[in-house]
């Protein structure tokens, strides 16, 4: 009777990845000993949807292992992080479809809620707003302007 043995698989879009990368997408697949699944897992081929068992094709990046401990100890799964959230967007930076509009967007975001940001909007928004009562107080061309540029030097002259 033939013993099963044990293969680490990689989709083969990943076979020239990092080993971090091949770390995230890896599957543990059993195959029979002497089997076409295991000639072509074992030779390096690309096994077809059907042949891996995992529906898509997959191809070998470590083994055989006489046991699955010693797959799994090979495959060394590992979350990335605490928040599975967090996991999903990293694998969307990471890849090439969704990453290069994730990254700018994850950027913005991250700068938009920055205190640092909302300092500096207000400052804009109130230097425009100084902008404009000194405009309007010159030129008396905005009478809501005007009036408020009157009560701003009348609140002055008081203070002085």
């Amino acid at each position: 009777m033939a013993t099963s043995t044990w293969f680490v698989m990689i989709p083969p879009t990943y076979a020239s990845k990092s080993t971090a990368e091949k770390e995230l997408y890896d599957f543990r697949v059993q195959y029979p000993a002497g089997s076409q699944a295991w000639n072509d897992a074992n030779a390096g081929k690309i096994l077809s949807a059907s042949e891996s068992g995992e529906g898509q094709q997959l191809v070998k990046w470590q083994g055989p292992f006489a046991t699955e401990a010693q797959a799994k100890t090979a495959q060394n799964p590992k979350q990335q992080s605490v928040n599975p959230v967090n996991d999903a967007v990293n694998a969307a930076q990471n890849s090439t479809t969704i990453g290069a509009f994730l990254g700018p967007v994850t950027t913005f975001l991250a700068d938009i809620t920055s205190a640092h940001f909302w300092e500096r909007a207000g400052q804009v928004v109130l230097g425009f707003i100084l902008i404009s009562v000194g405009l309007a107080h010159i030129t008396h061309a905005v009478p809501v302007a005007s009036a408020i540029a009157k009560k701003v030097g009348v609140a002055s002259a008081m203070l002085a």
